[in-house]
């Protein structure tokens, strides 16, 4: 049963990754905006929370060569992709507040983990301050605590 469990967990990592690796890719183009209207994206941001907390409360140290690594950094990569139009910013900030929160609140527990990983939050964190006139938005204020 252990084993059936764990050759499930692969298979659905493997899958995973390799989907949203092609995903991270086509979003490299831009989204159009009745892609960004759909509840695609959302559903998309609770999958990435779920992985991303997950991903920062495990107890041994992620293979960064692993199909789980692949999913996390494609999960970022495409959120991030997202996040450099001015629509999916807009879309973003106006349907994913509670995204920023959590991953705010994760990135000191996400510094040892992936230096990839890290980069793509920091950029979309970054993106979604931008605004489109070139002046710096302000997203949230969250107040950090250093440990």
């Amino acid at each position: 049963m252990k084993e059936q469990l764990s050759l499930e967990v692969q298979y659905c990592a493997k899958l995973g990754s390799s989907c949203c690796t092609l995903l991270w890719s086509l979003s490299k183009h831009g989204l159009q905006r009745s892609t960004l209207n759909t509840t695609c994206v959302l559903k998309l941001m609770e999958v990435f929370e779920e992985t991303l907390v997950n991903f920062s409360h495990a107890d041994t140290k992620v293979d960064p060569l692993s199909d789980e690594m692949r999913l996390v950094e494609a999960l970022c990569g495409t959120l991030t992709n997202i996040s450099a139009c001015e629509e999916g910013r807009d879309y973003l900030v106006g349907n994913a507040s509670d995204s920023v929160s959590l991953i705010i609140s994760l990135l000191p527990s996400l510094v040892s983990t992936s230096d990839m990983v890290l980069r793509l939050l920091l950029m979309f964190l970054y993106n979604l301050t931008i605004h489109s006139g070139g002046q710096v938005r302000l997203v949230l204020i969250f107040p950090m605590s250093v440990n």
